[in-house]
């Protein structure tokens, strides 16, 4: 079951210039960043080891296609130089991989390393998100980077495999992490291509998304969040919205409305 909130830790480090600061231009905006994986901290957060096919696996996809395809499959996977062609498709799928757009939240809102690692040592603010609008799943932490047979997207290719079946294989290996990062509890918004029409500004490796301030449910100040922030956010949000408070406990994060 989905948890009813999500919530985005957003670093404020500065109080003199809000003009620079990303997360404050971005909540003021009603606008939000998706970032691709090679802009994420974690060199091995979506990383995915990709199992090259074998000649064997190869001819046996070649035996199952009409006269038809099997011509043109040959042209593309086939012949003395079999192996750099997969390597070239490899490298197609690696580039489809680096160009996907995330959202990464928690389903935390009290997590000390979170508000310590992503809000700027508690300065910042957190985000919370009505989860009904921010279709996240669930990220999965193990203890080695998962792995995904390319002879499995090269059937769905020539119109032999489970084009479902490769996709969910392929969308949860991209929400895979190292077990280290699990008190994260990171739960992964990908962006679709109806999703387009909302970006602002696109890069490379991030893109600058719209969304409706009605998603907000609430705003969570850090324990070390300045007067200043405080105030110059609330004059300047152009939407109602509560306002909550993280304090600290005797050994845990609180927080209050």
């Amino acid at each position: 079951m989905s948890p009813s909130s999500f919530y985005k830790y957003c670093p404020v480090y500065q109080d003199q210039s809000f003009d620079k600061e990303y997360s404050v231009i971005n909540l003021l905006a009603d606008q939000v960043t998706f970032s691709t994986r090679n802009n994420f901290n974690d060199l091995f957060d979506s990383k995915v080891n990709l199992i090259k096919p074998t000649r064997k696996d190869l001819k046996e996809i070649s035996s199952k296609l009409k006269t038809s395809k099997r011509s043109e499959f040959k042209k593309v996977f086939w012949g003395d130089d079999w192996k750099s062609k997969v390597q070239l498709f490899e490298n197609e799928v690696i580039k489809l991989f680096d160009n996907y757009l995330y959202y990464c939240v928690t389903d935390k809102n009290d997590n000390n390393l979170m508000w310590s690692h992503y809000a700027n040592s508690h300065k910042g603010f957190c985000i919370e998100w009505d989860s009904t609008k921010i279709l996240a799943e669930q990220v999965k932490y193990q203890s080695n980077i998962p792995s995904f047979n390319l002879i499995d997207l090269i059937e769905t290719h020539v119109g032999l495999g489970d084009n479902t079946k490769v996709g969910n294989d392929i969308w949860q290996a991209l929400r895979t992490k190292l077990n280290e990062w699990e008190y994260e509890s990171e739960y992964r918004f990908q962006m679709s291509n109806a999703m387009e029409q909302l970006i602002v500004k696109k890069e490379p490796n991030f893109a600058i998304v719209k969304y409706q301030p009605e998603w907000i449910r609430s705003i969570i100040w850090g324990c070390r969040t300045t007067e200043k922030t405080k105030k110059y956010i609330k004059e300047n949000l152009h939407f109602d919205v509560k306002f909550k408070q993280a304090t600290e406990g005797l050994s845990s994060i609180i927080i209050t409305e």
